[in-house]
């Protein structure tokens, strides 16, 4: 580290002095929690990503259940109107004289 001619540290010695454990002005080092908050970010990065993968899984299912109950619907739908075709045609041949 460069001193000043009076003893006091120059500017890019003291922005060079937070990597290292410990400046020569006696300041703390910052390296310990920028890797913590480096951490920290990580950690909470994988979790959204995490989160978004849960809600789009969810969203597909959801997706993949309506169409499910859509087409089932569609499919009860059919018969019931094939069930009330298949009454009127065996009351019209209850109600018809037969030769």
């Amino acid at each position: 580290m460069a001193a000043a001619p009076d003893g006091i540290l120059s500017a890019d010695s003291e922005i060079d002095g937070v990597n290292s454990t410990i400046t020569s002005n006696g300041s703390k080092n910052f390296s310990g929690a920028t890797e913590e908050l480096l951490r920290q970010k990580s950690f909470l990065e994988r979790a959204v990503a995490s989160l978004r993968q849960q809600m789009q899984r969810q969203s597909q299912n959801e997706q993949l259940a309506y169409f499910h109950q859509l087409k089932e619907n569609k499919f009860l739908l059919e018969e019931i109107e094939s069930l009330k075709i298949e009454l009127r045609e065996s009351k019209r041949s209850r109600h018809t004289p037969q030769n």
